[in-house]
């Protein structure tokens, strides 16, 4: 995944028409199929984060609520 230009806690597929943000404590890893990682999803976003994100063109698309012995996270899951 790669950071998108308009805020630098989203995370955007490399066709840039989907997107993360994270909102939580618990750290994140993605994995590609083949179990190599992908750089950490950062945590931490803010609401700051998604206005940002939805000036530039995403619209949200749900909500996704997880938890572990970690910590919980919300991800906002966005498109455009």
């Amino acid at each position: 995944m790669d950071l998108s230009p308009s805020s630098s806690a989203l995370r955007t597929n490399p066709a840039g028409n989907l997107g993360v943000l994270v909102f939580g404590t618990a750290p994140i890893v993605e994995h590609y199929e083949d179990g190599s990682p992908v750089l950490p999803i950062p945590v931490g976003a803010t609401p700051d984060d998604l206005a940002l994100a939805q000036a530039d063109g995403w619209n949200l698309l749900g909500i996704v609520a997880a938890g572990s012995p970690a910590g919980l996270v919300d991800m906002y899951v966005l498109s455009r």
